[in-house]
């Protein structure tokens, strides 16, 4: 049963790894699906030649022996356990009368949920591209993969050991306990963003548990089939096999009242023509100038906070300053911050130029005389404040240059003179 249970299981993981493997993770070419079911067609011939040549028929004569030799052996059979061929062919009939009986009709329902439950949250994967997205963007195995090929080994690998220890119940118990813990720990991951291992191992052991659980249940079911009537195998797996069809379409129906299957435009496809026509200026200019759009997008939030903060007098004060303005302070920002910062001590040296320039001419400081030193405190304002400032003027000397350059600069170009100078809207402003 484990070999038979991993046939469509190491397919699906075939083809999704040939999927991964020659499909890019972003498509331009509209026609490009068309390239998968190229592979399909070529992976058909493939295995139809393998067949063709390797397949071979029975020959009528010996068909019809090996036949003749299998009714004797079921008669044998039956002679052995005091059957008459009478019994045999009373054992035969009303197949489905026999079989449709709580243990298998009830074991057939609760494989038939897990299975569909298995279905729902591969549904929900689907629904959920960010962790696609994720995985691709890490350039590594999709978590989809090792699901298939957990399951692969859990099917085959708990079949050999299932048999071995000639149990079932045990292993439909666990399996079926984590293969149900695991699908609920993996739905509350809708709307977060659990890393690429998370994902891998929520997904592994799902798989592993269903894995473990079905194998036996598998076994289990043909035994019970066996226990009521050996000869009636088959009608019992066409009863499990309605019965799991019936179920994965009630629930399929059952599924849009829980998973939303369409896209956010159309459940909110009003609210969106809304925002479009209100904010039709908007759009259009991110639409327009989309460098501009990335690079606001990247602005930290702490500085949004604090410009949103900025009162809207102020702000529509700034955008009536004129350009001529905003070029000087790209330019020249760094003296214009210096010029706020020795506010005080720049009105003193423009108080006073004669003498600051006459201290300018003395390297050392203390190589001024003292009546100079007294005459530069009392023009700073006397006593500790004079000094203080005298200080400032001293530490500060290369800013306060840069300054005062710029200023000359401004005043003796006459082309730049207008451009240094404020305009009375801007003054009054």
């Amino acid at each position: 049963m484990g070999f038979w249970t991993s046939g469509p299981v190491i397919g699906s993981l075939i083809v999704s790894v040939v999927g991964t493997a020659t499909i890019p993770a972003v498509v331009n070419d509209p026609r490009f699906w068309t390239h998968e079911y190229r592979i399909c067609g070529i992976a058909g011939l493939v295995v139809f030649v393998i067949a063709l040549i390797g397949l071979k028929e029975l020959s009528p004569a010996l068909r019809d022996q090996l036949m003749v030799t299998l009714r004797d052996r079921a008669l044998i059979e039956a002679k052995a356990k005091g059957l008459t061929e009478a019994d045999i062919e009373a054992a035969l009939r009303h197949p489905f009368r026999q079989l449709l009986k709580p243990d298998v009709i009830i074991s057939s329902f609760a494989v038939s949920i897990m299975l569909a439950d298995l279905l729902h949250v591969g549904r929900v994967q689907r629904d959920l591209p960010d962790h696609r997205v994720r995985v691709l963007a890490q350039g590594r195995q999709r978590p989809g993969q090792l699901e298939l090929g957990f399951n692969v080994i859990a099917v085959i690998l708990i079949g050999i050991i299932s048999d071995r220890f000639r149990v079932r119940k045990p292993f439909m118990v666990i399996g079926g306990v984590l293969g149900a813990v695991m699908v609920v720990v993996y739905l509350e991951q809708a709307g977060h963003h659990p890393g690429y291992y998370s994902l891998a191992l929520m997904l592994a052991l799902l798989s592993l548990g269903l894995g473990i659980a079905y194998t036996p249940w598998m076994a289990s079911f043909t035994e019970t089939v066996e226990a009521r009537n050996p000869a009636l195998i088959a009608t019992g797996l066409a009863i499990w096999g309605w019965i799991i069809r019936i179920v994965v379409f009630a629930a399929y129906l059952c599924l849009p009242l829980v998973i939303n299957s369409v896209t956010p435009l159309v459940n909110y496809g009003a609210q969106v023509q809304a925002y479009a026509t209100q904010y039709k200026g908007e759009i259009a200019f991110a639409t327009t100038h989309p460098t501009v759009v990335a690079a606001a997008q990247k602005v930290p939030p702490p500085v949004i906070a604090t410009a949103q903060k900025i009162p809207p007098n102020i702000t529509a004060t700034a955008q009536k300053i004129p350009p001529d303005v905003l070029a000087i302070v790209q330019k020249d920002g760094t003296q214009l911050a210096n010029a706020q910062k020795f506010a005080p001590e720049l009105a003193v040296i423009q108080a006073h130029p004669a003498l600051f320039t006459k201290l300018a001419t003395y390297k050392n400081p203390a190589s001024i005389p003292p009546a100079l030193v007294n005459q530069a405190i009392a023009a700073a304002g006397g006593g500790a404040k004079g000094l203080k400032v005298l200080t400032t003027i001293s530490a500060n000397q290369a800013a306060i240059t840069g300054v005062i350059a710029v200023a000359l600069t401004c005043r003796r170009s006459p082309r730049t003179r207008r451009t240094c100078r404020p305009s009375p809207r801007t003054r009054r402003s």
